[in-house]
């Protein structure tokens, strides 16, 4: 049997890496850092150098696996940067469960509130979430990551808001983005 483990190096997933491996299981954990990762490495694991907000580090890795066990996380106490505890433990989920095959329900709408004017203009609320950080002066790539799309789907948002507002540049955005702020 073939298990893809998340969190291999911390103190459950480490456990359950050793676990796994003690019951016959071919393990794959996946690991930010190789020399955290020794000890399992050590033990008989493979190792998937990546991340969970990296979706193209480990998709290979989990197809074919038996059982995935997902036990990567952030975690401290007194949360300052929600933002980063959001892109690990939220996208990173959805991101692990998509690549496992798994239907990730969506909402379907973004979180923003849409001003009146857009509204009329027909942006959607996952449009003007995309409006606000292109506003900010974020690539495809960093509103992606921040919304937990894929750079396509950015694209398709971008292009969709550029018709929708009748611009022509991304500056045109940006100044429209800023005008609704």
């Amino acid at each position: 049997m073939r298990a893809f483990v998340t969190g291999g190096t911390g103190f459950i997933g480490g456990r359950m890496v050793e676990r796994l491996l003690d019951d016959g299981w071919d393990v794959s954990a996946l690991v930010r850092s190789p020399e955290r990762a020794a000890r399992i490495r050590d033990r008989g694991a493979t190792l998937v150098l990546g991340d969970v907000t990296e979706p193209e580090t480990f998709e290979d890795a989990v197809k074919g696996a038996d059982a995935l066990f997902h036990l990567a996380a952030y975690y401290a106490l007194g949360v300052s940067d929600r933002e980063l505890m959001m892109r690990i433990n939220v996208g990173g989920t959805e991101a692990i469960l998509r690549a496992a095959g798994a239907p990730v329900p969506r909402k379907g709408r973004g979180d923003s509130s849409v001003p009146q004017g857009l509204r009329t203009r027909g942006v959607t609320s996952r449009e003007m979430d995309v409006l606000r950080l292109v506003g900010r002066g974020l690539t495809n790539a960093d509103i992606a990551k921040n919304l937990f799309l894929s750079r396509r789907t950015v694209e398709t948002h971008i292009a969709s808001l550029l018709r929708k507002l009748d611009a022509q540049t991304r500056a045109q955005l940006m100044k429209e983005a800023n005008t609704e702020s």
